[in-house]
């Protein structure tokens, strides 16, 4: 992972991706808000765990076949903020983990072979609403959103290409939708 200047980024950027027609949604039937409840039983939480590695399996894969680097700024997001505000948030290690990687106000660049495992932390994040990391890939045009959903939005220029290639390399009977 390695800094960059915000002016760069700025300037390859496009908000207009975010109203750019429907996004492509990876989703599934489970585990809508927020992801898990801290008391849930562990099968509950070994599912949710399973879904989210194959949701960041799946990205991977993509952001692979794309052959790009990915980007991650708070003016990326679609609220202009990588951190929700409330008030406890502090006290979850997981935010505690991510905030400490992930600077406010910073942009970051980041590599599939290097910074695989921080694609994992921000889905988990944002699985579980400690975070808005959206994941910017500027040659294709394509915002990556994980949701507090459970749920992946990708914005893109190359909407059709994305969604048949998302179809093509989600596992069969993985609980996981392309929409």
């Amino acid at each position: 992972m390695q800094t960059v200047k915000k002016e760069l980024l700025k300037a390859r950027f496009d908000p207009s991706l975010y109203e750019s027609g429907s996004p492509v949604v990876i989703t599934s039937d489970k585990f809508w808000d927020g992801g898990i409840d801290i008391a849930a039983p562990l099968y509950e939480k070994s599912e949710f765990y399973a879904l989210a590695k194959g949701m960041s399996d799946l990205l991977k894969k993509l952001i692979a076949d794309l052959n790009e680097d990915f980007y991650v700024a708070d003016f990326l997001c679609e609220n202009q903020t990588l951190y929700p505000s409330w008030s406890d948030l502090k006290s979850f290690a997981l935010f505690r983990a991510v905030s400490e990687i992930f600077k406010k106000h910073k942009c970051y660049r980041l590599t599939l072979k290097e910074d695989s495992h921080l694609l994992d932390l921000m889905i988990e994040s944002n699985f579980r609403y400690y975070s808005y990391f959206s994941l910017f890939l500027p040659e294709s045009g394509t915002i990556i959103q994980p949701t507090c959903h459970t749920e992946i939005f990708i914005y893109s220029e190359k909407e059709d290409l994305i969604r048949e290639r998302l179809t093509e390399i989600t596992e069969p009977n993985s609980g996981i939708k392309i929409e």
